[in-house]
């Protein structure tokens, strides 16, 4: 009935506000605990392909990213880019950002290869649906240069940050963080 779901609805949304609280505190295995249950209790109530579902998923591959469970959170940001795709499309910005945090967990493993044909992939899908100077591109542009960059590739990484920090100083001005850390990106390259 209408009343238990909005009862549901308000647990999730309450749980979600707990562990992400608990999460910035860098208290992690709570978090991963609620986010865990939260999973459970919104597949049980939506089934896997439904929003909330895929909040909870998204947030759990997230903290156990951060908290530096990587093998785990590979698989969770695998299925969540995969239900993303199928229930929001390719061109959502969800799917562009779950893209990049799988591409840069696949880069944090050790793989290399693997993590820059997805960033690539999604850059071209954040071109193509967001624009070129969309933020989410913009960030997406960044870490391609830095792994560019870090596997010895300096001329296609100096024209890739040349570009971006172009681009994020247009779009965001040149005293924002990111353009600032875009600037420092440039500098960094090793020709």
């Amino acid at each position: 009935n209408k009343h238990s779901k909005n009862f549901d609805d308000n647990k999730n949304n309450l749980n979600l506000l707990i562990a992400t609280t608990l999460s910035n505190q860098g208290r992690f295995s709570e978090a991963v605990a609620i986010y865990r249950q939260a999973l459970i209790d919104s597949e049980r109530l939506y089934g896997q392909e439904n929003r909330v579902y895929l909040v909870n998923l998204v947030n759990l591959g997230n903290v156990l990213q951060q908290s530096g469970h990587l093998d785990e959170a590979l698989e969770y940001q695998i299925k969540s880019l995969e239900i993303s795709k199928k229930i929001q499309g390719q061109s959502s910005s969800d799917s562009i950002v779950m893209g990049m945090n799988l591409a840069n967990t696949k880069v944090s493993l050790g793989d290399l290869e693997g993590g820059e044909i997805l960033m690539r992939e999604t850059l071209s899908d954040a071109n193509k649906y967001l624009g070129s100077s969309n933020i989410e591109t913009l960030k997406l542009e960044y870490n391609l240069t830095e792994l560019l960059n870090n596997t010895n590739r300096f001329i296609e990484a100096e024209k890739l940050a040349i570009r971006n920090n172009s681009k994020m100083e247009k779009k965001l001005g040149k005293a924002h963080l990111f353009t600032m850390l875009s600037n420092d990106n440039l500098s960094l390259i090793h020709i």
